[in-house]
């Protein structure tokens, strides 16, 4: 076993049996409206895409500061994302979770994903085995954030391995009622470099005979807020931050 497993290991549950912490008491007096979705990521980043100027190696400092600013500050989004819940019955309360994975100096988040393309092709390893690979194209899109500058205070953790907990108060009849509905939203306000690019790729065998690459792109900013609602009716839990 790696030292870098055993390190993500201790750090893991380290965070995830500490105490938490923030524990929302009271519900806002705010309402989402019914059938609440948010932005969707793929307008937003094709929004973004004619907004955001081209930097590169040759761009200085200085000249991607004036870029950026020529942008101007950007609405504030609304994401809706399903996250992690489970249901405390003698706290009479939801343990409400999200788990970002630490990407370069950012905290990142998956939004949405999309097959792209499929194909397929012969392959055989060094013993003469044959097998048909598929391949797989994936485009992701992530929010991200630095924890340490942009993130929300009810973080648990260290940089890397950050983890977002925290409980909602309600009573175990209405939580039967509605626990298909519970939803997250993230509130997010984009910051540059805006947007950032990343590609992941996994090796077929023969086992598993799936050639994949991840096309990710990733929306920088600042995590101001999450929110748990009821996806149905658009009546808001909690908001924390």
């Amino acid at each position: 076993m790696s030292r870098h497993y055993n390190v993500w290991l201790l750090a893991f549950l380290l965070a995830t049996c500490a105490p938490i912490q923030t524990v929302v008491q009271q519900r806002p007096s705010v309402e989402l409206g019914p059938n609440f979705t948010g932005d969707d990521p793929w307008q937003v980043l094709a929004q973004l895409r004619t907004l955001v100027p081209k930097v590169d190696k040759y761009t200085s400092s200085e000249e991607k500061a004036r870029l950026y600013q020529s942008v101007g500050p950007l609405r504030t989004l609304k994401f809706v994302r399903s996250c992690s819940k489970d249901y405390k019955v003698e706290s009479q309360a939801w343990e409400i979770r999200l788990s970002p994975s630490g990407r370069a100096s950012r905290e990142t988040l998956n939004l949405v994903s999309q097959d792209k393309n499929h194909d397929m092709y012969g392959a055989s390893n060094a013993l003469g085995a044959r097998t048909t690979v598929v391949k797989v194209e994936t485009e992701k899109i992530d929010i991200g954030w630095r924890q340490e500058v942009d993130g929300p205070a009810f973080a648990t953790g260290r940089p890397g391995f950050w983890f977002y907990r925290f409980l909602v108060r309600m009573s175990s009849s209405e939580a039967r009622q509605v626990e298909q509905d519970i939803g997250c939203l993230i509130v997010f306000q984009p910051t540059p470099p805006f947007l950032d690019t990343y590609s992941e790729s996994s090796t077929p065998t023969l086992s598993a005979p799936i050639d994949r690459t991840w096309r990710g792109t990733v929306i920088t900013g600042k995590f101001l807020e999450l929110w748990v609602f009821n996806k149905r009716t658009g009546a808001v839990y909690a908001i924390v931050n």
